[in-house]
């Protein structure tokens, strides 16, 4: 009869459970498995139970060597791979505290798509198929690996086998600290701006923001009068001798005149812009969003 030995360390009862669920699917299929145990290592053996005379012995043992190789690779993107991207983020990262760390861990898990949910969103869809793609890497390498040998130890398979799989995850990782590190930076940026706002006086008590499509904009004091060239004159310098773009620019002169309330007139389209929401956090609790007015439209 054809059997196939899977060891582990530590994941027999999963293995079990998977190779069970996968041939449920197959009633003409059944299967029995068994456990032995040496050292530390846990054998499940998984032998076909029955032979069809109407199925080719071949086409058995292929569908046989398939559904194995499935639930191995069930059980490495399910079981393991939590395991490896943990391993990998305290091996890499060890001068990071426990608490960046584990931040890193969620923003990979989010990236590979660990925690899918609906609705599919584009974002989710692309990490689905990610997801897709890696379990279709493994399957092959497994099958691969199950077409000239009938035992397989898991972790020893994964560290020595799955390299590239490794490799994939270790650039989700740095791709996920790049981004935390970015939202760090960001957040500090925002803290030391707030600051410079905190101790402006201020200079002007509401400006109302005209935000234009091409990123430029406009600036009106409470009764809709064009901001003082005072303000503003120093800033066109910058602008035209250290290539200054708009939004560095609006966000400078906002700080600079530090007035109590912001009006903002934009689009609907515009509400997620970067800048709005950098201008919503410099100044929380002094923005206002107007989008009916007849400024809004021009």
């Amino acid at each position: 009869m054809e059997s196939i030995i899977i060891g582990t360390t530590c994941h027999a009862k999963e293995i079990k459970e998977k190779l069970q669920y996968n041939f449920s699917d197959y009633d003409d299929i059944k299967i029995v498995t068994q456990e032995n145990s040496k050292g530390n290592l846990t054998f499940v053996e998984c032998t076909l139970d029955n032979k069809i005379n109407s199925i080719p012995s071949d086409y058995q043992r292929s569908i046989f060597r398939y559904y194995v190789s499935n639930a191995v690779s069930d059980i490495i993107i399910d079981n393991l791979e939590d395991y490896l991207i943990q391993k990998i983020i305290s091996q890499d990262y060890c001068y990071l505290s426990p608490l960046d760390q584990e931040t890193i861990v969620k923003y990979t898990y989010n990236n590979l798509n660990k925690s899918f949910e609906y609705p599919c969103t584009s974002q989710n869809t692309k990490n689905l198929i990610s997801l897709i793609k890696r379990k279709k890497k493994i399957l092959s390498k497994v099958l691969e690996y199950l077409d000239d040998s009938n035992q397989l130890i898991l972790e020893g398979f994964v560290s020595f086998r799955l390299k590239e799989y490794i490799e994939e995850l270790r650039s989700a990782i740095e791709n996920s600290a790049q981004s935390y590190k970015v939202e760090q930076e960001y957040e500090e940026f925002i803290q030391l701006l707030k600051y410079f706002v905190d101790i402006q006086e201020p200079k002007i008590d509401e400006v109302n923001v005209i935000m234009k499509e091409n990123g430029s904009f406009q600036l009106f004091d409470d009764q809709m009068k064009t901001i003082d060239e005072e303000y503003l004159k120093d800033f066109i310098y910058d602008m035209i001798d250290q290539d200054i773009n708009f939004e560095d620019l609006l966000i400078s002169i906002l700080i600079t005149i530090a007035p109590r309330v912001i009006v903002l007139h934009i689009k609907p389209h515009q509400k997620e812009l970067e800048i709005i929401n950098t201008i919503r956090n410099v100044f929380s609790g002094r923005v206002f969003i107007c989008e009916g007015c007849p400024m809004c439209r021009l």
